[in-house]
């Protein structure tokens, strides 16, 4: 092998691996950016810019390569299985399409880039099909909704990818492989990516695919807006369900025939509160045309048929707990701000739940701060062992239902989802898949400052030093504990502030330097006049917690630090 072919196959080589972490940093910093549009499943993909790049630029094998390596590393790092397996069936039936459309002369990029954005969604709902064992028929209204915002992120990806190009054709390098020349090691190796991942998605797709579905996928997105009215003689009972969680009452009413209808579920509410301190009534025709009316007001809204709601899963566990109403929604809401808000890694975004006998441990984490809460007798009526993971989200509308209170609160949960049961109504939420973060690893274990704080007066410092923090620069907060006193300042553009308080420390002076939001989120969680303030370095995480704490009770939140300048 001569030289420069040698020296073409090292440039070759770390051409690919720079396009590979081009498309992952793409790829995570997209999944960062929310998208709360109502549907599930949107996203820009603005990390196919890259892939048209290596369809025209290189060769087709290669470009399979690397959408493989990006699913697959994709997968590993930052998702699962699940995700991968998804996102697989989108980048193949897509990439295809974009390789044979390419070599049709006078077809431009952004119009090629369209069709790849409809195809990699059209990819994803077969295997959904495939996964889920649902009726075709059920996925084409989500399908359609799925292919018109393909075809708009397309575009956009296609833009951006013929603008890149335009400015790299003239350029030429050694190993870059002509359209119709390509290297039969690139085919092998694009070969053996594809069985791998292949198999991986086969392995996560089998139990899936014969286990039996216990949802829906429904036809109607306005269906996983409404709410279910089903009215069966006096009982009326009201169900929303969004294909991750959902809830339900049932009440008592005046009823005269019965029916099911769905109406929009932020309509219905905004028209019921509005009304006077009087009766309401429904009416609903055959064709879902709901008539309300109360006092001197009429609302005649469109609804839809029951037929469109997505099928409900079984509300009774195998396992089954009770614990009081009011210790369950402190220990939520003294934990729920520390659960990840981004879905780059899904298991961060629930909270874990450790049962063990009558002992309860809840914890939360992202990559910047851990809330910890445990109770020795918390539990009644369970004798076993085990941990499930809730979504963060559905634990803090949760909460809102829970009264200050002793009354109790059932908590049911199969392999799949958690029934909470109280007062008539009942919350469901499916259950995160996949192994929780080992948190007593990010503890430590060795600190050697310890501080004594009042709890209100720590956080009334850190809010006036916050005043000058610019929220986009995330400008850090500088705490230097020293003998009998904490010192907070920060330097922005605006100016300087230089603010102190109290404090009892044991140990060495240190200076250490912290996020303002996620050091005020631990600290309005403890709910403790004082505080201890547990360090080591500058570069190992703080820990916060109450000064004087109940034997059964065990409070920590941990924050990371921010390395700071000299």
């Amino acid at each position: 092998m001569s030289k420069r072919s040698n020296h073409a196959g090292v440039y070759s080589i770390s051409l690919c691996a720079l396009l590979l972490s081009m498309m992952l940093i793409v790829g995570y910093v997209e999944s960062m950016i929310p998208l709360n549009v109502g549907i599930p499943g949107i996203k820009l993909g603005m990390s196919n810019s890259v892939l048209i790049f290596a369809v025209y630029m290189l060769d087709i094998p290669t470009a399979f390569m690397l959408m493989s390596l990006k699913v697959l590393l994709s997968g590993i790092l930052f998702a699962g299985p699940t995700t991968m397996m998804y996102g697989f069936a989108g980048g193949v039936l897509s990439l295809l399409c974009m390789a044979l459309l390419s070599r049709i002369k006078g077809l431009s990029i952004p119009v090629v880039s369209i069709v790849g954005g409809v195809m990699h969604n059209v990819g994803q709902i077969g295997m959904s099909l495939l996964v889920l064992q649902v009726p075709p028929m059920s996925m084409l209204g989500y399908l359609g909704v799925l292919m018109c915002v393909g075809a708009v992120c397309g575009l956009l990806t296609g833009v951006c990818a013929k603008s890149v190009m335009a400015h790299l054709k003239h350029l030429s390098w050694p190993g870059a492989a002509k359209r119709g020349q390509s290297k039969p090691g690139v085919w092998i190796a694009a070969l053996v990516l594809l069985t791998a991942i292949g198999l991986v998605c086969w392995k996560a797709a089998a139990p899936a695919a014969t286990e039996p579905t216990d949802v829906t996928i429904v036809s109607d997105v306005p269906a996983l807006e409404g709410l279910l009215f089903t009215l069966q003689g006096n009982e009326l009972s009201v169900c929303g369900y969004d294909l991750e969680k959902g809830v339900k009452t049932v009440t008592q009413v005046q009823g005269l025939s019965d029916g099911a209808v769905i109406l929009n579920a932020q309509k219905v509410f905004a028209i019921v509160r509005n009304f006077p301190d009087c009766d309401i009534t429904f009416r609903s025709d055959d064709k879902y045309f709901v008539t309300i009316t109360g006092g001197m007001s009429e609302y005649s809204i469109h609804g839809l048929g029951s037929d469109a709601f997505p099928s409900l899963p079984m509300l009774g566990g195998d396992t089954v707990f009770t614990m009081t109403q009011a210790l369950l929604k402190e220990i939520i809401q003294s934990t729920n701000f520390a659960v990840a808000q981004t879905d780059a890694r899904p298991i961060l975004t629930g909270q874990l739940f450790q049962v063990s006998g009558s002992a309860l441990t809840v914890a939360a984490l992202d990559n910047y701060r851990l809330a910890l809460r445990s109770e020795k007798n918390a539990v009644s009526n369970n004798d076993a062992q085990f941990s499930l993971v809730v979504p963060g989200r559905t634990l803090a509308e949760f909460s809102r239902l829970l009264a200050d209170s002793d009354e109790p609160v059932t908590v049911e949960f199969t392999n799949k989802y958690i029934i909470f049961k109280l007062d008539g109504v009942i919350l469901f939420s499916r259950l995160l898949e996949g192994d929780f973060l080992d948190y007593e690893r990010a503890i430590p274990k060795e600190n050697r400052v310890f501080v004594r704080l009042k709890t209100r007066e720590f956080i009334d410092c850190v809010e006036r030093a916050s005043l000058l923090v610019d929220e986009k620069l995330k400008t850090p907060l500088r705490c230097r504990f020293t003998d009998g006193n904490l010192n907070i300042s920060c330097s922005t553009q605006y100016g300087r502030v230089n603010d102190n308080i109290h404090a009892d420390k044991q140990g060495d002076d240190i200076e250490i330097g912290f996020n303002h939001r996620y050091l005020l989120d631990a600290l309005r969680a403890v709910r403790a006049e004082e505080i201890i303030a547990s360090l080591s370095t500058p570069l190992f995480s703080m820990i916060l917690s109450p000064a004087d704490e109940e034997e059964d009770s065990k409070t920590l939140y941990l924050v990371v630090p921010v390395r700071l300048k000299d």
